[in-house]
């Protein structure tokens, strides 16, 4: 039988490199998620393509498809406007957190599973509550591992809404960081031990305390970051032409103090 984790397997069987509309919703999903495409902004199919290195019309599909899951809309005569971060978009996320996350609470998982989820809430323990920057960025990417492979074992349509909405978790955090306030990550350890004893019961009562601590959370944020300044502002076509000539570059957050 052939051993599919074999090193020499023939090239047809290795990773092949992502065609460019892939290549394209990649970049520009991660651009809106870190916020360096600022929410409420205005980005055009040719000034996205200058600056990301991509084809116009791959900038094209990319960005039709993120409109689909609500990151971007197309503006008549304007390009696409960023979604901005709002008190309906952060009621949506949590309202569908509630309602996919309950899903991990059935979940079976493995002994590798459960010493790989181990390895991971240990080192969100560790770096959440730490100070510099550096170490809260760490700490979220372990945390979303943590959820990525609880959702392996769900359905895949339930795996991409979660996904989904989890990206746009991501894009609230984000731009509450650029405010100077800081959501860090949550323990999962008790989650993961529930899962493990197959308590499902305590498994739901921790997704529903996570996500009533991220609306408490993102509530006070928004208390004290502005975020009126993301509303979408028309702008005219004559303004809009000259869009290409202004200094492109990531939008770099301000440093803040962690909350």
């Amino acid at each position: 039988m052939l051993d599919l984790t074999s090193p020499f397997l023939p090239l047809s069987t290795l990773p092949q490199p992502k065609r460019q509309t892939e290549l394209a919703v990649d970049r520009l999903r991660q651009a809106i998620v870190e916020c360096h495409l600022h929410p409420g902004s205005y980005v055009s199919e040719a000034e996205a393509a200058s600056r990301y290195g991509l084809g116009r019309a791959a900038v094209r599909v990319a960005l039709t498809a993120l409109s689909v899951e609500g990151f971007v809309a197309r503006q008549p005569r304007q390009g696409w406007r960023i979604t901005a971060v709002s008190e309906a978009l952060i009621a949506d996320v949590i309202a569908g957190r509630r309602r996919l996350e309950t899903a991990f609470a059935a979940r079976r998982l493995t002994a590798q599973e459960i010493a790989q989820l181990d390895q991971l809430t240990g080192m969100v323990a560790v770096l959440a509550d730490r100070a510099d920057r550096q170490s809260l960025v760490t700490a979220r990417v372990a945390s979303r591992q943590v959820k990525e492979t609880l959702a392996a074992g769900l359905p895949p349509i339930i795996r991409r809404w979660l996904r989904e909405t989890w990206d746009h978790a991501a894009r609230i955090e984000a731009r509450f960081d650029q405010g100077g306030l800081h959501l860090s990550p949550p323990d999962h350890g008790p989650l993961v031990i529930a899962l493990a004893c197959g308590n499902e019961p305590a498994a739901e009562r921790w997704v529903a305390a996570d996500c009533d601590r991220f609306c408490h959370l993102a509530g006070l944020a928004m208390k004290a970051v502005d975020l009126s300044h993301d509303e979408p502002r028309a702008r005219s076509a004559r303004r809009w032409r000259t869009r290409s000539q202004r200094p492109q570059g990531p939008i770099h957050s301000p440093s803040a103090v962690k909350e």
